[in-house]
């Protein structure tokens, strides 16, 4: 919002410029100064953000919120943001999801962050930590050398890593 105090004589003139820098940015000049006006910039993770258990090899979506950012660029972490690994550096400046498949980095102490690709204190992450897991399941019996006469029952045996959904 730009404001002009008329504290002068009646009809005085008001000499102005304005240089727009880029869609956020724009230069003014006035009698009293150079003045840079700015629009407020945010950007808010809102998945993975509640605890969630993601499986490798999964697609899932992460997903933000912003106001006034263009590029964006989503990182990922396995230590509650101790360090970074990138995901991707090139988000359009109207994209608010991305969708990504889970990488084998399991990890109990993951976080994602998005972050405006020119101002880096621009960002968000997740509000709290979620998993990455890796599953595993191998069936012992059978085991690939049985033959089973129809209508017998046999026991299927198997041990698992991670949680697993099983339909017999």
């Amino acid at each position: 919002l730009i404001t002009f105090d008329n504290a002068g004589p009646p009809f005085s003139v008001i000499n102005y410029g304005l240089m727009v820098l880029d869609t956020l940015t724009v230069i003014a000049l006035q009698n009293n100064g150079i003045w840079k006006l700015q629009y407020p910039q945010s950007v808010q993770v809102t998945a993975p953000n509640d605890g969630e258990y993601w499986n490798t090899g999964s697609h899932r979506t992460i997903a933000w919120t912003s106001v006034n950012v263009g590029a964006k660029r989503i990182d990922y972490s396995t230590n509650t943001g101790s360090s970074w690994i990138p995901i991707s550096n090139n988000i359009s400046a109207g994209q608010t999801s991305y969708d990504w498949v889970i990488p084998n980095t399991p990890s109990t102490q993951c976080r994602v962050c998005v972050t405006d690709s020119l101002t880096s204190s621009i960002c968000d992450t997740s509000d709290s930590n979620f998993t990455i897991y890796q599953t595993s399941l191998v069936v012992s019996a059978p085991n690939g050398h049985e033959v089973w006469m129809s209508g017998t029952q046999h026991q299927i045996a198997w041990t698992s890593e991670g949680p697993v959904n099983t339909d017999i």
